[in-house]
């Protein structure tokens, strides 16, 4: 099926985002970086969509992770999306987020996977525990279909003294021109946005980023950022977090 047909429904085939056409083959499963991709924009004509990641940090330097995508309308759109695209592509979407689960679930130093994506709220999400930084970073390389080296960065580092987190819009940005894709602005800035809150085990001394909003008690910082200035604007999306002794 031809994206483009889908489009005319929506009054948007002249949007430049979707400049090349998509092709569905529903004879084959979908790799679940272009589904999630497509299906993001589509959602975007829905409704608003947060994404939030929670990392809790322990003195011996594990931690524990959340990620989970809020949203209302996902489950309404999604059945509409069906009857025009495949009448199983709700399945088949957590189909392969099942897939991805239980890669996350065989790499080394994660435990405690735990997930959420049949949920009536239609909010979903995935939490695990690390033992290092080292294998929190191995195994997002590895949901990405890479492998981590000694050339490419960690999303987090952990010492005694300072916790780091890598900016990460121009990698993003990276991808998404890799694949030839393009989001309007006008749909990221009012709809789509990343919350990401660190807590940590010692009270924060300093505290270096943007966006940055540090908790009274100085045990959490968070920051928040709409998609639009993370993809177009490549907002530093990084933290640095120095810890008291």
């Amino acid at each position: 099926m031809d994206v483009y047909n889908l489009l005319d429904c929506h009054s948007c085939r002249n949007n430049k985002y979707f400049y090349r056409p998509f092709k569905i083959d529903t004879n084959r499963p979908i790799m679940i970086q272009r589904l999630l991709l497509f299906l993001l924009v589509i959602l975007l004509f829905s409704g608003c969509i947060e994404i939030e990641e929670k990392i809790q940090i322990n003195e011996d330097q594990t931690g524990h992770v959340r990620y989970s995508i809020n949203t209302s309308e996902l489950g309404s759109f999604l059945s509409g999306l069906s009857g025009l695209l495949d009448k199983n592509i709700e399945k088949q979407l957590r189909s392969e987020a099942e897939k991805l689960i239980q890669k996350l679930k065989e790499q080394p130093g994660i435990k405690n996977v735990n997930y959420n994506i049949q949920s009536a709220d239609r909010n979903y999400q995935v939490s695990f525990d690390f033992n290092r930084a080292k294998n929190f970073n191995n195994a997002l390389y590895a949901l990405g279909g890479a492998k981590k080296t000694i050339f490419t960065p960690g999303y987090l580092r952990i010492n005694r003294c300072k916790v780091k987190k890598i900016n990460f819009s121009g990698y993003l940005s990276m991808y998404l021109k890799r694949e030839q894709i393009e989001i309007p602005d006008q749909f990221l800035s009012r709809m789509l946005t990343f919350k990401s809150i660190v807590t940590v085990p010692q009270p924060i001394k300093k505290v270096k980023g943007s966006s940055t909003l540090l908790s009274e008690d100085r045990s959490f910082v968070s920051q928040e950022f709409l998609f639009t200035d993370i993809i177009h604007r490549k907002v530093n999306t990084g933290l640095k977090i120095k810890l008291s002794h």
